[in-house]
């Protein structure tokens, strides 16, 4: 049972990197945690079954993983959460506000570069990737005294092939994951 604050006053208990966590079971069943991973999963295993009865369990649980197939099935059976979500790459637009926000973070002026084509060339990334190019464009600009940071973020975007188009990406094999395990209702479109 969860400690009274936990059911009372409600929470938001989020677990992240899960997989990592919880999925250190081989398909045999054995745990390379030493007993931990065991004794973890089956603490959440139990409250996942019993706050079903509890009127007072206000909490919300959250979990969230890069690589759904390290779970272990138990976990994952349809009723154990009220929400499943599989959050996609992101789309042009969500592209185009997550370089302005790390632009700006970075005190740059949006005028200084040209949005649409970082957008354009930045299809199968990652936000943290979209982040990782504007932080490293910062810094190099910083070094090099660079006056044209869109030039040198151009630059940037060019050395780097995002993890998704890597030929060692799973990614594709965990989107098929996600369509079977019903994260995606329905086929998966690119833009």
């Amino acid at each position: 049972r969860l400690p009274r604050v936990f059911r009372e006053g409600g929470c938001i208990l989020w677990i992240d990197e899960a997989e990592k966590m919880l999925g250190a079971f081989t398909k045999s069943g054995d745990d390379s945690t030493s007993g931990t991973g065991s004794c973890l999963m089956q603490i959440i295993l139990t409250y996942l079954q019993e706050r079903n009865d509890d009127p007072l369990d206000n909490a919300y649980l959250m979990l969230t993983f890069n690589d759904g197939r390290a779970l272990p099935d138990a976990l994952l059976r349809p009723g154990r959460f009220d929400t499943r979500i599989w959050m996609m790459l992101p789309k042009p637009e969500e592209r185009e506000a997550i370089f302005k926000l790390h632009l700006q973070r970075r005190n740059r002026l949006l005028k200084d570069f040209d949005i649409k084509e970082l957008v354009a060339r930045t299809e199968n990334w990652t936000g943290a990737e979209i982040e990782g190019v504007v932080k490293q464009m910062t810094l190099r600009a910083f070094r090099r005294k660079t006056k044209n940071e869109m030039n040198l973020l151009a630059s940037v975007l060019g050395d780097i092939t995002p993890a998704f188009e890597s030929s060692t990406s799973d990614g594709h094999s965990q989107e098929q994951w996600a369509l079977e395990s019903n994260y995606l209702q329905s086929r998966i479109q690119r833009e």
